[in-house]
């Protein structure tokens, strides 16, 4: 897949919104697309965001609110720019840890976070400052999937990992912060592989902070 990361940080060619569209997992990003319409969602934060895929077929599918993305790819972090400054919109893209985001807490309706939590070695601080900053809504699609027993760390060779991690360890801190799981969406992808979206929702947080990026 031609926009996707190489493991060590690196990408892969370029791609086009249609072959983004006509991509395996283009029915996991329809489904977090319409999630996020179906809610009214404006202001939208997408960590390890790569090229900002998300953000092109958001926009492209009809997405009228803000979006911002986030990774530690810079090279990924210019190709997304360079796509969305093409198209339009209203983004902003930013390169930091996401683990430590330049934001004031409920800063976001909606952190969005796809194929990214299974990779970390430590789900806890990525997925704590995820709904730290957010006001209303999680949704975090992974492309392996949690596991129903024990936690399974795994580290490759290169340093990456590809972990399958608790799914009562994951929604059970993720309660611990005033969290509950609302919807989970299987979304089918071209190769029969269903791919799971899990949205989480707080009603217990303070309206959305308008605050500005910084050290971008």
């Amino acid at each position: 897949e031609t926009y996707w990361v190489l493991r060590r940080g690196n990408i892969v060619g370029r791609a086009s919104l249609r072959e983004l569209r006509q991509g395996r997992q283009a029915d996991t990003y329809h489904a977090i697309f319409e999630a996020i319409q179906r809610r009214g969602v404006t202001r939208v934060i997408d960590l390890g965001c790569n090229i900002s895929a998300l953000g092109r077929l958001l926009f492209d599918w009809g997405y009228a609110g803000k979006y911002t993305g986030f990774d530690n790819n810079l090279y990924a972090i210019k190709e997304g720019r360079r796509a969305l400054q093409a198209m339009g919109r209203n983004y902003e893209l930013g390169q930091a840890n996401i683990r430590a985001l330049p934001f004031a807490s409920n800063s976001f309706e909606c952190v969005v976070m796809k194929d990214v939590l299974e990779h970390m070695e430590d789900f806890k601080p990525l997925l704590g400052e995820a709904l730290r900053v957010s006001s209303r809504y999680a949704i975090i699609a992974n492309f392996i999937p949690w596991t129903e027993g024990d936690t399974i760390i795994r580290r490759q060779p290169g340093g990456f990992y590809l972990n399958l991690y608790s799914r009562s360890e994951v929604y059970g801190f993720a309660r611990g912060r005033g969290w509950q799981v609302s919807q989970v969406i299987s979304a089918l992808e071209k190769d029969s592989r269903p791919n799971e979206a899990v949205i989480f929702t707080s009603h217990g947080k303070p309206p959305v902070e308008q605050t500005s990026p910084r050290n971008f």
